[in-house]
């Protein structure tokens, strides 16, 4: 199947050399970076965003021996595409960066038909889809008996459940893995606050084992940390969630995590003390806040629809 390309007149104009931008200045446009092929914008900021993750993208390149000999691995080789069209020396230009676009889009496809048409989707949403479908690929090659480490597992994390019977105390536990967390705007219109209110202990209905009492108090904390940590702002709330929140949200240079950390996360993470109003509620079992507890350092700014990454230091 051949790919669209783009005109001829459009292509002619992407490669000229003396274009002028907004301020009327030349330039160049070889030193552009991904071009839009048609309402990509969702598609752009997600492949940037995840290919300026250091030990992410060493994972794809140091294995592309592994993964290259499948024919199923069209996600890691498009990545890979991507990324080195991007070098200095790649001799790239904004129609091949384009070409590379358009793989890119029915490398997605595969996964879900929507990609292949030109209208604009949610961005994280398609970097859910993106970290499923590496995902599957990874699996693929472990059947074909290929020791391969997917590059998916430094965003993965557990966060554990746990509930506390109100009328005895016995507590149960179960834990679940995710990739990214999904935060509420909190009326303070921070990420702490935020983070705080996600954490936030709940009274649920619960049948206890013991003394058969009907109610518990639920709280969740991590379980385990990833090398990078992905939030999710829902920016749609209101009556029947369709008003958009288009208040910004203040976030830290670094952020802590100590009082949301249960007593298996490791002391591993040193972070330079730093005056941070921590707002999370203190739990049992969970530490208090010291320059040696998990701490993270935001590595790309997300905006309106778009995720925001924070990787430990």
């Amino acid at each position: 199947m051949s790919l669209p390309r783009a005109s001829s007149a459009t292509r002619g104009s992407e490669e000229t050399q003396g274009a002028r931008g907004e301020r009327g200045a030349l330039v160049n446009m070889e030193l552009l970076g991904l071009p839009n092929i048609g309402n990509t914008c969702f598609l752009n900021a997600i492949l940037q965003c995840l290919l300026v993750l250091p030990s992410f993208l060493k994972k794809i390149l140091h294995q592309e021996q592994l993964w290259s000999s499948s024919p199923f691995s069209n996600l890691l080789r498009c990545l890979s595409d991507v990324y080195r069209s991007s070098l200095p020396d790649s001799g790239a230009n904004q129609a091949s960066k384009a070409d590379l676009m358009w793989k890119v889009k029915y490398s997605l496809s595969g996964y879900d038909l929507k990609y292949l048409g030109d209208t604009q989707q949610d961005a994280h949403e398609l970097l859910v889809n993106m970290l499923c479908q590496l995902k599957e690929e990874g699996m693929i090659l472990k059947t074909l008996g290929v020791s391969y480490t997917c590059p998916v597992s430094q965003l993965e994390f557990q966060l554990v459940s746990v509930r506390t019977c109100t009328s005895c105390g016995r507590e149960s536990s179960t834990r679940e893995d995710y990739n990214h967390l999904s935060l509420d705007f909190s009326p303070e219109r921070t990420l702490q606050s935020s983070l705080a209110l996600t954490f936030k202990g709940e009274k649920v209905e619960f049948k206890c084992e013991g003394c058969k009492g009907l109610h518990a108090t639920k709280v969740e904390l991590f379980h385990t940390l990833p090398l990078v940590l992905v939030l999710h702002l829902k920016r749609f709330g209101g009556p029947g969630g369709l008003e958009k929140l288009e208040a910004p949200l203040l976030f830290p240079s670094e952020l802590r995590l100590s009082t949301l950390c249960g007593d298996m996360v490791p002391h591993l993470h040193s972070a330079s003390p730093q005056a941070l109003t921590n707002l999370a509620p203190q739990h049992p079992g969970v530490h208090p806040p010291d320059p040696h507890q998990p701490s993270l350092q935001p590595s790309w700014r997300g905006q309106r629809q778009h995720p925001l990454l924070f990787r430990f230091k």
